[in-house]
């Protein structure tokens, strides 16, 4: 076949001004590659060598990534429960309400523990007016003494009394600030900024009897965890990139990590990796990961499953090749070589993710290599062709016309 076939082919599959659906422009360029590699054939038959479209592979430069499942967590969690035993008088925030730390969420019975609180001011009052007491009496027995008014055992039991009701007075002192400990658990507030959850309990129920009453749950939200585990062989390729880059454990902090939740395009969720297991599950050989994310507009919330990608490399120089050009043998992506003689080879290559609509080729080709451009072309390993190169990158596809534009003119 000579060159014009294979031009001709080539036209066939050229974009057109987008007047229809993306959908029937993939139909029309899979009947117009079909139609294409029947003209090969054709051609082959006629002239002997077939004429095959090659390309080359594409140098480029990513970033590379561990994807792996997570779970967002919040990054605190709390249950507020009563740890007095009361009514509950009232309950002083609504449910799933925005609070701020230190904020009063519930009020029990104050009134009795009040009562305690005053009692036991009142006891150290007068506990100290005795130790005051006891003070000055020591002193008056002691001065009494050097005249030999009083009697050295008036002195003594005047330094014991004086001492006792000193220890008195301290213990009086911390039944009172035990008493406004207790009295303080009847306001129950918020130990840091977060979002409530329904309250459990009604106003008027008695809470806190015997045991402590579970009111609610107190979560932050902002900013969350996401948990997540990768395998081994991926814990070794990061270390191994993190090596490469001279950076250690201490670095983690400034490694990025992207989610997605279900539905979302891309990974429009940023954060950096927060915690790292100091060691591997030997029950499931994977290592724990946490990454931390802001979270203003509580768009990640608690128990949400979501892509995570962990960057590992930057700046990593790879070779791109057009989907087409990788087929699968049992399994095995493979592609096909053409050799400087004309000869066909398969080769086993190993794939990454995509970059520009084209994909990452790992390993298993050189740049030089000459890599038939389409899969669905019937060319067996051990053939001979002629290769003619074609553009390695896939063609853009036009934009689709607004609406309120006037249709494009031929």
């Amino acid at each position: 076949m000579d060159l014009g076939v294979f031009r001709s082919c080539l036209d066939a599959v050229k974009p057109r001004p987008l007047l229809f659906a993306a959908s029937a422009l993939a139909v029309a360029s899979a009947v117009a590659l079909a139609a294409c590699a029947s003209a090969l054939a054709a051609s082959a038959t006629a002239t002997g060598d077939p004429t095959v479209p090659v390309v080359r592979p594409t140098p480029a430069r990513i970033t590379r990534y561990l994807e792996t499942i997570g779970t967002v967590a919040a990054m605190q969690s709390v249950d507020l429960v009563a740890r007095i035993s009361g009514t509950l008088e009232s309950i002083d925030v609504s449910d799933g309400a925005i609070v701020s730390k230190g904020a009063t969420l519930f009020t029990l019975e104050p009134l009795p523990y009040e009562s305690k609180l005053r009692q036991a001011q009142a006891a150290e009052e007068q506990q100290r007016a005795l130790s005051v007491q006891a003070a000055t009496e020591y002193g008056r027995q002691s001065q009494l003494r050097t005249t030999n008014a009083a009697s050295q055992a008036a002195v003594d039991n005047a330094l014991a009394t004086r001492d006792s009701t000193r220890a008195a007075l301290q213990q009086a002192q911390e039944v009172t600030r035990q008493a406004a400990i207790t009295y303080t658990y009847t306001r129950v507030t918020a130990p840091f900024d977060g979002v409530m959850t329904t309250h459990l309990v009604s106003v008027g129920e008695l809470v806190g009897s015997g045991s402590p009453t579970k009111l609610a749950t107190l979560l932050q939200l902002d900013p969350v965890w996401i948990n997540a585990s990768i395998s081994e062989a991926d814990v070794l390729r990061a270390r191994a990139a993190m090596a490469a880059k001279g950076k250690t454990v201490r670095d983690l902090g400034t490694v990025p990590v992207e989610a997605a939740l279900a539905g979302e395009s891309g990974f429009p969720h940023h954060g950096t990796l927060d915690y790292v297991a100091p060691m591997v599950d030997p029950s499931t050989g994977t290592l724990a990961v946490r990454g931390r994310f802001d979270n203003a507009k509580y768009a990640l919330l608690p128990g949400y499953f979501v892509k995570l990608r962990i960057s590992i490399a930057t700046d990593t120089p790879v070779l791109l090749l057009p989907d087409d050009a990788i087929a699968s043998d049992q399994g095995t992506p493979t592609v096909l070589i053409v050799d400087a003689d004309g000869g066909v080879r398969q080769q086993a290559v190993q794939l990454g993710g995509s970059k520009d609509g084209m994909r990452v080729v790992d390993g298993g080709i050189a740049p030089e290599d000459r890599v038939v451009a389409s899969s669905t072309i019937q060319i067996e390993p051990g053939a001979h062709v002629r290769a003619v190169e074609a553009p390695s990158r896939p063609p853009a596809t036009p934009a689709m016309p607004s609406a309120s534009a006037p249709p494009a003119k031929p």
